[in-house]
């Protein structure tokens, strides 16, 4: 057996990808290098069955045996209204199918059809589907084979998850991943992919190896992972024997050597594992009870991981258990009905409880109820007990006996969510009218099913947008079986209670209803709410707003949910017409019949673990001294702290430093053998947007980090995590590095010992005004211009300064535009390319409006082509044409004269000094305008140190920024006075 590399989910111009299919198979081949390779177009347009046709005459032409497996297929998208199901590919498809609006509908058309090729579940997650929670149909398990899981992309949790979701329903299937290439460099994008172990390199063999499930997905294309149980090969179906005998075989090209190696078994428990460090071979052999439905094995390795297909075992246990749970008396409780459905007496009968795992970690202790012995045909009550707890979103329950000197294993997961999604307002009051125009009074109601109040702020709230997906905080309390109504009211609306109250008929206050900032918008597309802690989604709810399955959306309609404690995702009841938020609440279900004794097992918080031995990870730019301080003040009981500083000074980004170089930081902290580590890390990222970190959202930035620090909670030692201490220029994304760290030390049930969030300085300058509600006592200043107003390489822009100085009477809000030109020929003129920022602007009804263009023009500006090139004339006109813009919509205009700028060529030197230069040019311009000028040039022109060479052009100073602020601030508290 040998491992070939490759992927089979890519795009070409057949549907929304770039470059031909014959293109797509070239560079996959020949800059790629990979072993297989398939192009999957969307079955939508012109990708019909003669499109499918044609393009596996194309793939056969580059197929070639010993050197090239070329394969072919499409993704069924379904419409887009509906792809809430998840896409899958079906490659050498002997049907086609266009698109289809349900997943059962699907199942049937290849059940009729007779479908002999392999199926595969795409990108599995919260942004696309999971196939209804992975329901199973036995019809379609010959099909489906494989699932894509793209670990860089959605993270160790999520991809773990759904895989263990789509096992333990009875799928079998095994992981690959692809990149899903919409872009012409198809297989290059990035180094993970997806291996298939086969005897040799043909179409045939390939094709033989993923039928069988011998898969795998991995970050790092040089491991080879070899997995066979007694004596068959990863992918089999055995009987059961009473012992697993395992052998894997492994190694790694890479550096930070394997790692740790896992063989783990049903609902990620963790079986077996041994850690080999930076070895980069590794033989290892295992006997273990074969009472798992399916093993598979994962690799971790600094930022480095894979996961493999199963090795099947048939499991007939003489047991049965139904899960109940619920809250009652302040707890959560959960009873396991456990019956004996054989013939024969089951002794030393016991029920393990695992709150809270989607990973069952190896030393993981369970919570015990001792059941005894349990006669044929009987049954009895275990118990579960807790206190209410943000992170119990799921538990687990393993039983356990002897029956006939053979053991018995059976287990469970059910899900736990102390908040639900009651209800979702689409509010549209004719029909059809959410697919063409906003929705001001979108809504969900979330109630509270516990008799204790909870506090909201400890759960992670999420909306899916057709593949994106927005984070917020409710900072709110919820009474016990309370509700609370959350309003998708968006920061650049001008709406108010009273209208909320108006449209709905109710008489609802803010303390009923939270105004998130965010908007929400509901159209043909489908749309997902979830509540969660960290990563871990507690409950979901579908929403499509023109239907649901045939039923319009008309007349102020509300999608109905139920919650089952079977999956995470809430199941709708229908649609109701004419309702109104909080006037339904659920009734309380019956109580949980609890038993008494060693039946009932009770959690406990674990006792803090004894730190001694502490080692502090982080980056280059951290003063140790002051960081080592602080981490004694954070465990004041360690006796010897060990600091571990990288080379990183933020240039780099810390998300491209830890998994290109951050394993040597996570393998000298191993080594040190903590009792603890504290990270700290990521204190230049603050503020420099530059990188590719802050561009990210909230959920892609904390599955970083906890992709990075999964080797060390994989070998049970505890982490903490703290902020770095921040100067001012990097505070300012202070709040979202915060929010970053809270989320993932929720996901790895880890400590956060920073500052809590609502105590963070913020500053008050609004980056994204549609987040923000306005307030109408406050002066509303509005910061336009290039990209000297936007940011600088040092830190942030004057108006985050402005906003200190102004003081609580003002309001900044930042609309300048990076690179943003006034001159009308200019391919980035600021009018053209700001149609959306000058609807914001009026409908946040600006005040005044201070803009800063001149800079970015400059770049146009040759002495000699001045006048007779035109560019003179277009500044000229682009200039007052913005200002009047700004008129137009009731604000009074101030403008920033560009600064004085040394490092540029004299041609440019010139136009922006002589007399009727740039400078000259703004100032008379405002003048014939009305508008205040700030002369910024002359005091950068006489004064030294305003302006600075930074990354080989002329900036602003952090003195230069400050002063600016000041010049600003004082025109405008002269202006309202």
């Amino acid at each position: 057996m040998k491992c070939f590399y490759g992927e089979v989910h890519a795009h070409s111009t057949e549907s929304d990808g770039q470059g031909t299919v014959a293109e797509a198979y070239t560079y996959a081949r020949d800059v790629g290098h990979v072993d297989y390779f398939a192009t999957t177009d969307h079955n939508l347009g012109r990708y019909d069955q003669t499109r499918v046709k044609l393009v596996g005459e194309t793939a056969e032409t580059f197929n070639e045996d010993g050197k090239y497996a070329a394969l072919h297929g499409y993704e069924m998208t379904y419409d887009i209204t509906t792809g809430h199901y998840g896409h899958i590919n079906i490659l050498q498809p002997t049907a086609f199918f266009p698109t289809s609006y349900t997943l059962d509908r699907f199942y049937d058309g290849m059940a009729k059809a007779g479908e002999k090729g392999i199926g595969q579940f795409n990108h599995p997650g919260d942004k696309w589907g999971n196939f209804n929670d992975f329901v199973y149909d036995p019809r379609m398990d010959d099909i489906f084979k494989l699932m894509e899981i793209r670990i860089t992309e959605y993270g160790i949790s999520c991809i773990e998850e759904e895989y263990d979701r789509a096992l333990r329903m009875g799928w079998h299937i095994s992981p690959v991943s692809n990149e899903d290439a919409h872009n012409k460099y198809w297989t290059t994008n990035r180094e993970e992919t997806g291996g298939v172990l086969a005897e040799s390199l043909t179409r045939e063999n390939i094709i033989d190896g993923m039928r069988k499930n011998r898969t795998f997905s991995t970050t790092d294309r040089t491991l080879q992972l070899y997995y066979k149980a007694n004596g068959e090969w990863i992918g089999s179906r055995l009987k059961k024997t009473g012992a697993l005998n395992v052998v894997i075989d492994a190694s790694t090209e890479k550096e930070c050597g394997l790692g740790v190696l896992q063989l783990v078994g049903e609902h990620n428990r963790v079986l077996a594992q041994v850690d080999v460090g930076a070895a980069k071979t590794y033989h290892w052999e295992i006997t273990l009870p074969d009472d798992q439905r399916y093993t598979y094995v994962k690799r971790i390795s600094g930022m480095h991981y894979a996961i493999s297909g199963a090795i099947f075992v048939e499991q007939n246990p003489p047991v049965e258990m139904e899960i109940k749970t619920g809250y009652q008396n302040g707890k959560t409780v959960a009873s396991a009905c456990v019956k004996n459905i054989g013939d024969k007496k089951i002794t030393d009968l016991s029920v393990e409880w695992y709150p809270a795992c989607v990973s069952i970690e190896l030393g993981a202790k369970p919570y015990v109820s001792e059941l005894g012995d349990l006669d044929a045909g009987a049954d009895t009550l275990a118990g579960f007990s807790s206190p209410v707890l943000a992170k119990h979103t799921r538990l687990v329950a393993i039983v356990r006996g002897m029956c006939d000197g053979e053991p018995v294993t059976l287990s469970r997961v059910v899900y736990l969510a102390p908040l639900t999604i009651q209800r979702f307002f689409c509010n549209s009051r004719i029909s059809q009218i959410a697919k063409f125009q906003k929705q001001p009074f979108c809504c969900y109601d979330v109630y509270n099913n516990t008799d204790v109040e909870i506090d909201a702020s400890e759960y992670t709230f999420r909306y899916y947008i057709f593949g994106t997906y927005k984070e917020f905080t409710v900072p709110r309390k919820i009474a016990p079986h309370g509700m609370l109504t959350i309003w998708f009211r968006g920061a650049e609306s001008a709406k108010t209670m009273a209208d909320f109250n108006e449209f709905y008929g109710t008489a609802l206050t803010e303390d009923e209803v939270y105004c998130c900032p965010l908007k929400f918008d509901p159209d043909a597309y489908t749309r997902k709410l979830t509540i969660g802690y960290g990563d871990e989604v507690a409950c979901r709810a579908w929403i499509r707003s023109d239907g649901y399955h045939g039923a319009d959306v008309a007349g102020n309609d509300c999608f109905d949910y139920e919650w089952t404690n079977e999956v995470s995702t809430m199941k709708v009841l229908g649609l109701r017409r004419n309702e109104k938020p909080r006037a339904f609440v659920p009734a309380i279900p019956a109580a949980v019949v609890m038993p008494e004794g060693k039946a009932l097992a009770t959690y406990a918080e674990p006792t803090a673990p004894k730190i001694e031995r502490l080692v502090v990870l982080t980056d280059g730019c951290a003063d140790l001294a002051a960081l080592e301080k602080k981490a004694q003040a954070i465990v004041p009981e360690a006796k010897e702290i060990i600091m571990i500083a990288g080379e990183n000074d933020g240039s780099k980004g810390l998300h491209n430093y830890l998994f290109w170089s951050g394993w040597s930081l996570l393998t000298r902290a191993v080594d040190a053998k903590p009792d603890a580590v504290l990270v700290c890390m990521g204190a230049n990222d603050c503020g420099k947007k530059r990188t590719d970190w802050f561009t990210r959202n909230f959920v892609s930035c904390s599955t970083v980090l906890v992709n990075a620090t999964r080797g060390l909670y994989v070998r049970n030692i505890p982490l903490i995590f703290t902020m770095p201490e921040l100067n001012e220029e990097q505070k300012v994304d202070e709040n979202v590095f915060v929010h970053i760290l809270k989320s993932t030390a929720r996901t790895l049930y880890a400590p956060f010992a920073g500052v809590p969030e609502e105590t963070v300085p913020l500053s008050k300058v609004v980056e994204n005004p549609s987040t923000v509600t306005p307030r109408a006592d406050a002066i509303r200043v509005a910061v336009v211009g290039d990209q000297f107003s936007d940011k600088t390489p040092k830190g942030p822009s004057y108006a985050f300064f402005l906003q200190e100085l102004l003081g609580d009477g003002f309001d900044v809000y930042l609309y300048a535009k990076d690179t943003a030109r006034a001159s009308k020929r200019a391919p980035k003129n600021y009018l053209e390319n700001s149609a959306s920022f000058l609807k914001e602007m009026k409908e946040q009804k600006m005040n005044v409006i201070v803009s800063m263009f001149g800079c970015a023009d400059l770049r146009h500006a040759v002495a000699d082509e001045w006048e007779t090139s035109g560019y003179r004339q277009d500044f000229d006109e682009g200039l007052r044409e913005t200002l009047q813009a700004f008129s137009d919509i009731g604000a009074k205009n101030v403008v920033i004269t560009p600064f004085d700028r040394r490092n540029v060529d004299d041609s440019r030197r010139t136009v922006l000094r002589q007399e009727g230069g740039v400078k000259d040019m703004v100032i008379a311009i405002a003048a014939d305008c009305g508008a205040e000028v700030v002369d910024f040039f002359q005091d950068t022109h006489e004064q030294e140190g305003l302006v600075e060479l930074q990354r080989d052009m002329d900036y602003p100073s952090l003195a230069g920024i400050k002063h600016l602020a000041e010049m600003v601030a004082e025109k405008l508290k002269a202006m309202y006075a």
